[in-house]
């Protein structure tokens, strides 16, 4: 019966055009799902690390005439360049279609980039540089620019085929539905375009600046504004059909997921450095994972136990389901603080089971381990939720991956086939097997820091904090790698890297 759902589920996203070989927006679709229905299995190694137009290092262990030796070992440091012409941002999660990537830098240029061995096709000019993905619609790249700039560039040669000017900073990344472009900028106008030729449809202002990202359906666009709303406008005319007030600190680095009929809208929360601890007093009370749940529902209801639970009280909820249609929300998620330094917890993925999965602080782990996470005596545990309820349904496969998260280091999700890829800057990139709870560590920045050693096929130094010339400082965020069919790929500040299965 599993099989057969599963079957089912592909199918249907096969037939509403979610998947494919391609990953042409942020997160895949404009539903933000974060999924392909295949990806690359581990173990892993580096097919090719681009460090800009004139040098990628190409791995002889994936071709016997490549000439560069990225096989990661004790004492070795990859031959990574000095210093690079660009700068990308953390927050830039590549995209592909057709067998070429394409990402942004921060200094005004687009580069198209061959899939297979990281020949560099074109460069063209998105003046302004960018801190969000490009969009692959057609015929064309689309990119947004921190001057509010839209520019459509030909994914043949690069060269611009038409702008729209916005008037202010756009840093999420836009979404494409079917022929119309939604984007939304720091003035807080939400602009929507029809991508074959930049003609604005409608435009639409808001309560606040939209500094996070966006999503979209057939019905329209959905975004959280720093008036603390989150909104969803009309396909047809801009006007707004509901709107919510939330908590929190607003949606930076954040983006709204769509999931069945609701849409799953994070928070930045209200914590600060140093509250890793804050909830820990409510999940000692549980003795099992029914009464975790319920525990954590009194919590942000206000209920602080007879003064034994602090801080407690809606204010520190931080994810939210909400109807798609009327934005209301059905029920409480009780999913309390998994981050403690001021880093809002990255949004949640689907995967190709149809389950929405996302971090989890609980006494109960099943899936990453049981082992308690930095700042606190609980684990960051990845689970799935319940769409009828918003309760967690645990991951259990009967074992534990061994790999955790920290409370001030988690990372962002995406999906290929039964894998789940984990990615932030500092602690590198991962592999979980969502059946057999198998984990393969896929890379890290430096081999031995931070007082520990970090073996992954793909490391770029023996040791230290590696130190490679950009012309800019990449903002801090985290972003998954994107998924293709026989590889992942993600961004540094510094290179672009193209990672495929070493079987």
């Amino acid at each position: 019966m599993k099989t057969a759902c599963r079957c089912v589920i592909l199918l249907l996203a096969a037939q509403t055009g979610a998947r494919g070989q391609d990953w042409p927006q942020f997160q895949q679709n404009a539903a933000r799902e974060g999924r392909l229905a295949t990806g690359p299995a581990g173990p892993y190694r580096a097919r090719w690390i681009w460090c800009g137009p004139e040098l990628t290092l190409r791995n002889k262990a994936s071709k016997a005439e490549w000439p560069d030796d990225l096989t990661d070992r004790d004492g070795y440091s990859f031959p990574l360049p000095p210093s690079v012409p660009m700068t990308f941002a953390e927050g830039m999660q590549p995209v592909h279609a057709g067998g070429v990537v394409y990402v942004l830098d921060q200094e005004g240029q687009a580069y198209a980039i061959d899939l297979k061995d990281g020949q560099t096709r074109w460069i063209g000019e998105n003046p302004g540089g960018s801190v969000a993905s490009p969009v692959v619609s057609g015929s064309l790249l689309i990119c947004t620019s921190v001057l509010g700039r839209v520019t459509a560039l030909s994914l043949a040669d690069g060269k611009e085929q038409w702008a729209v000017e916005t008037g202010r900073a756009i840093t999420g990344s836009p979404a494409l539905v079917g022929s119309t472009l939604y984007v939304a900028n720091h003035g807080g106008y939400v602009w929507a375009l029809d991508a074959s030729s930049g003609r604005v449809q409608w435009k639409a202002r808001l309560g606040g600046a939209c500094v996070g990202g966006i999503a979209a359906d057939e019905r329209g666009c959905f975004v959280g504004a720093e008036d603390k709303y989150a909104y969803a406008l009309d396909a047809h005319d801009g006007k707004v059909r509901a709107k919510a007030q939330l908590v929190g600190q607003g949606f930076r680095q954040l983006w709204p997921v769509l999931f069945r009929d609701q849409v799953i809208v994070q928070v930045v929360g209200t914590v600060c450095v140093g509250s890793e601890h804050v909830f820990d007093d409510v999940l000692t009370a549980g003795t099992n994972p029914d009464e975790e749940d319920r525990n954590i529902r009194r919590w942000l209801a206000g209920d602080d136990n007879g003064g034994r639970w602090r801080w407690a009280g809606g204010d520190l909820k931080h994810v939210f389901a909400l109807d798609r249609e009327k934005l209301t929300e059905p029920f409480v998620i009780p999913n309390g603080p998994s981050e403690g330094r001021g880093t809002p917890a990255d949004p949640p993925v689907v995967d190709n089971q149809g389950r929405l999965l996302l971090w989890w602080r609980t006494k109960f782990p099943k899936f990453t381990n049981n082992q308690p996470s930095f700042g606190t005596k609980f684990t960051l545990d990845i689970s799935a939720l319940d769409p009828a309820s918003g309760s967690r349904v645990p991951i259990d496969n009967g074992r534990f991956t061994g790999q955790g998260a920290e409370t001030d280091n988690a990372f962002a999700f995406s999906v290929g086939g039964d894998t789940l890829f984990l990615r932030q800057r500092f602690r590198g990139t991962h592999a979980m097997d969502l059946e057999r709870s198998q984990h393969h560590f896929i890379q890290v920045e430096s081999r031995r820091r931070d007082g520990g050693s970090w073996p992954a096929p793909v490391s770029y130094v023996a040791e230290g904090n590696l130190r490679i010339r950009t012309p800019n400082r990449s903002d801090a965020t985290r972003t998954a790698p994107a998924v293709a069919a026989d590889a992942i790929l993600f961004a540094e500040p510094y290179c672009l890297t193209c990672v495929e299965s070493a079987r």
